[in-house]
């Protein structure tokens, strides 16, 4: 609740110093504030952060990235709006350029660098093109089991849980797995983004998977974002009954695979294994012995590429 009113607040914030510009103060966006962002962009921050970095370990291709990534926000909009306002009751000419310029930067810098930051990292060889992460919401002790298989399949898995337990027996068993709430911000910063290719949304709360999905499918794309099915409990006799009032990625398994199910399954003894497929051992040859068995998960080797396909059986 604290982080949601926090963007409030900002977003706030942001309308309120916005509201006090004029159009006479629109005018003053000519060629030379023109060429002061450009400078801003061009000039002072490739010199900074290369004046910064000097005895650091970052390459050269990393600096150069860090010399184009400097997007404005709310800081400098409010910074620029006190120090106009003291300026003028002091008599200092020029103030009132202060705030307009300073939201002509603002507005300058999120356009470059959110439409050139992309295809730069992508020139200098920082991002990945084919990410084989899977992050996993939820680290109970089936799931680690089936989060196994997957690693040992060539997947980077990390999991996320908000039980402290369940987190030390994830470590213990050598997974990379965070304490918090997926959807927290703090979490979000911490986690390296570009190398997760799928969020797996696997805990026992409906709600809280259609809200990891909501959030991470305009990162991953919702073609990547997985949850289980959803549940709704109608009575003693009738339960774990399909809902898709919950459903805002993309379907994990099948309807009837919902979180009750698969826990029951693992306790009864249930295994995930891994068989490779050929083209001497297909999938239906594989089918003909195992007819009892459900197809979790299609893994497709590509060099370096790891590619999962969920919704499959």
């Amino acid at each position: 609740f604290k982080e949601d009113l926090q963007v409030l607040l900002l977003s706030l914030v942001f309308i309120t110093l916005a509201a006090r510009l004029t159009m006479d103060d629109l005018l003053l966006f000519d060629t030379s504030a023109l060429l002061f962002v450009l400078a801003l962009i061009f000039v002072v921050r490739p010199i900074t952060v290369f004046l910064c970095t000097l005895r650091s370990s970052l390459s050269v291709q990393e600096k150069i990235f860090l010399s184009f990534l400097a997007p404005r926000g709310i800081v400098a909009a409010a910074i620029a709006s006190i120090f106009a306002e003291q300026l003028s009751r002091i008599g200092m000419p020029g103030t009132e350029a202060v705030v307009p310029i300073t939201f002509f930067v603002i507005i300058g810098t999120v356009l470059f660098y959110s439409v050139f930051s992309p295809p730069l990292a992508s020139f200098l060889g920082l991002s990945k093109k084919d990410p084989n992460g899977i992050l996993i919401v939820g680290a109970q002790s089936w799931i680690l089991e089936i989060a196994d298989v997957l690693k040992a399949n060539g997947g980077d898995v990390v999991l996320v849980d908000t039980n402290w337990s369940h987190v030390t027996r994830a470590r213990q068993r050598g997974f990379v797995c965070h304490y918090g709430s997926i959807l927290s911000d703090e979490l979000h910063e911490s986690l390296e983004m570009t190398q997760f290719g799928s969020l797996l949304a696997m805990t026992q709360n409906d709600e809280a998977n259609s809200l990891a999905a909501e959030s991470y499918k305009h990162l991953l794309g919702r073609a990547n974002v997985y949850q289980l099915s959803p549940t709704v409990n109608r009575g003693p006799a009738v339960k774990d009954t399909p809902s898709k009032e919950h459903l805002k990625g993309r379907l994990l398994f099948t309807e009837d695979v919902t979180y009750e199910r698969l826990q029951r399954l693992f306790r009864a003894g249930y295994e995930v294994r891994a068989t490779k497929l050929t083209k001497e051992f297909s999938l239906a040859d594989f089918k003909k012995g195992h007819e009892a068995t459900s197809l979790l998960f299609v893994v497709r080797a590509d060099g370096n590429r790891f590619c999962q396909g969920m919704n499959v059986q």
